[in-house]
């Protein structure tokens, strides 16, 4: 049986609302052979602006009755959409055939509009859960849920990246926790986060410490924040001795730890909210610090979690921080999307989706279309490059004009970074020659081709100016860390909290070395029924022949060149 899933699109829609439910079905429906068909539609169909110039295209509202799953996102046109009287009527008469409606961060005001959340608990993004309280008093606002279901036939997920969340706990409901498990694994995420953990979680101060003793005190922080951890209590738990901990936990973490305040201390608002992850427990940042203005605004598009004004100067008083994110038939969306969502929130930066010539590009679904809004010629030297991956990597990494760009601006941009199997592109133009790498898990090894030293186990890979991210969801880790050098690390803080980004699963599959052998084959397959196609199969092959024709031609005229000395 196939489940229909549209997404209702709409001018000033948040592009990770949409972008996240779609590319969990569109994942379920490869493993499941059709189980889903995957659609983003609108009203009269075509495209579909964002705020910052990044677009989709829709197909036209479909007949009600044909629908399985309707899914409502938020953004910045939810405003605008509640007073359109058809758009709402429709809503209605889907929601009404529908066997599921789903809303994703503010799209809970369309479906309390529409009267579906009446007399029943729902979530929404934090920041508007007041707003949304105030003006439906017959809906029980929670904000502490990553999703609920709010009635029979009605989801709610709290702000952005929680439409994940849910998508997958619906696919694990419609086909079981393997193929749930699969397509998490595939975009490289947790299958889920606890249900019952506050979605206004304080942001991941400090990075993660690699050793696990480190990594297993910062967690032992997180599930007690009230307790007192003294240094000595910290350093037992770690076996180590005080100062040894000290300084294993300053290189680790950046910061020497430093004891707590006694749990007898009176808690402030929010205090059963997660605490951050060093002993230091340093206060949230100011409003100031947050992006542009608090969130709770009377108005979606007055929001601060909207974008800055391409009209503002940079802090260098030139031009914006220009970012060039390369989009290219068959990309994955995922991929590109994350760390979009957190790059526009940077203030006086400008993004750009470049490809041979501006026009709409299908994502590896054949459903997604995204309109790139630059040529190359139009971006030639760009302060942050970016490069996805998709199905089609393979293909892309030989255009010549493709490879040829990413050399040109790589020489002046400041940073140079690939997403997932985004890295065969930038090893093929010769970014990564002798360099560190990571990709997603199944385009690792194939690093090693092209002259680079492929990594594993690492989900960030910086190498001077080169950052390579590993694996789909990756890009969001790798925004935030870009945002933290673009804008220092109190505004990626704090968009890391707008765009609530803070996986903390009860269960890890999320990296290969964890996962069964049976979700690994299952994942395998899934990859495999993609890009081990003909017309893939000849482009992977041709590449990496070339590649090692390449390098050992490399290695004979350096050995010419040692003789000859």
């Amino acid at each position: 049986m196939t489940r229909s899933v549209v997404i209702l699109g709409f001018p000033g829609v948040q592009p990770l609302d949409l972008v996240g439910p779609h590319d969990v079905f569109a994942g379920a429906a490869l493993l499941t052979e059709g189980g889903y068909t995957v659609s983003v539609v609108a009203p009269d169909g075509g495209p579909i602006t964002t705020p910052t110039g990044l677009g989709f295209v829709a197909q036209p509202t479909p007949d009600p009755d044909t629908i399985d799953t309707l899914v409502l996102p938020g953004g910045a046109g939810v405003d605008a959409v509640r007073e359109d009287p058809a758009t709402m009527a429709w809503i209605r008469a889907a929601a009404a055939a529908a066997r599921r409606v789903v809303s994703v961060c503010t799209g809970a005001f369309l479906a309390a509009a529409a009267g579906l959340l009446d007399g029943h608990r729902a979530t929404t993004h934090w920041a508007f859960a007041d707003r949304l309280a105030r003006e439906f008093p017959a809906v029980t606002v929670d904000p502490e849920p990553i999703f609920v279901r709010s009635a029979p036939t009605v989801w709610t997920a709290a702000g952005v990246t929680a439409g994940i969340d849910l998508a997958l706990a619906l696919v694990e409901e419609d086909y079981g926790t393997e193929v749930a498990q699969t397509v998490a694994r595939w975009l490289v995420l947790y299958l889920r986060r606890p249900g019952g953990q506050t979605q206004f979680a304080a942001p991941v101060w400090m990075p993660r410490a690699r050793r696990e003793p480190i990594r297993e005190v910062q967690e032992s922080i997180e599930a007690e924040p009230g307790a007192p951890h003294s240094i000595p209590d910290l350093a037992r738990r770690a076996a180590m001795s005080p100062r040894h901990f000290t300084r294993v936990f300053t290189d680790e973490v950046g910061e020497a730890p430093a004891p707590t305040s006694n749990a007898s201390a009176p808690r402030p608002p929010g205090a059963n909210c997660r605490r951050p992850t060093t002993p230091s427990s340093p206060s949230p940042p100011a409003a100031a610090s947050a992006p542009r203005r608090p969130c709770a605004a009377t108005s979606f598009a007055a929001s601060g979690c909207r974008p800055t004004s391409t009209a503002e100067r940079s802090p260098r008083g030139e031009e914006m921080t220009q970012i060039a994110i390369v989009l290219y038939p068959g990309f994955t969306a995922l991929d590109f999307i994350g760390p979009y969502e957190v790059l526009r929130n940077l203030p006086d930066t400008e993004v750009r989706f470049v490809w041979h010539e501006p026009g709409p590009i299908a994502a590896d679904s054949g459903v997604l279309l995204v309109g790139a809004t630059h040529s190359f010629d139009e971006t030639p030297s760009p302060d942050v490059v970016l490069v996805p991956g998709g199905m089609s990597t393979f293909e892309h990494a030989q255009d010549q004009k493709v490879l040829d760009w990413v050399r040109r601006a790589h020489e002046t941009a400041t940073w140079t970074t690939s997403v997932c199997s985004g890295s065969l592109i930038l090893a093929a133009a010769g970014v990564l020659t002798g360099k560190r790498a990571t990709s997603h898990w199944m385009v690792v090894p194939m690093l090693r081709t092209f002259g680079v030293t492929p990594v594993s186990d690492e989900r960030i890979v910086r190498e001077g100016q080169v950052v390579t991210a590993a694996g789909v969801s990756a890009g969001i880790d790798l925004g935030l860390w870009l945002a933290g050098q673009l804008g220092g690390d109190a505004r990626a803080k704090a968009i890391q909290l707008v765009i609530e980004y803070d996986p903390h699963p009860p269960f890890d599959s999320g990296h290969v070395s964890k996962a069964s052998a049976a979700t690994r084959a299952t994942a395998t397959a899934l990859l495999s029924k993609e890009t081990i196609t003909g017309h893939q199969l000849t482009h992977s092959a041709r590449l990496l022949w070339s590649a090692a024709i390449q390098t050992a031609r490399d290695k004979r005229k350096r050995g010419r060149v040692a003789s000859a000395r």
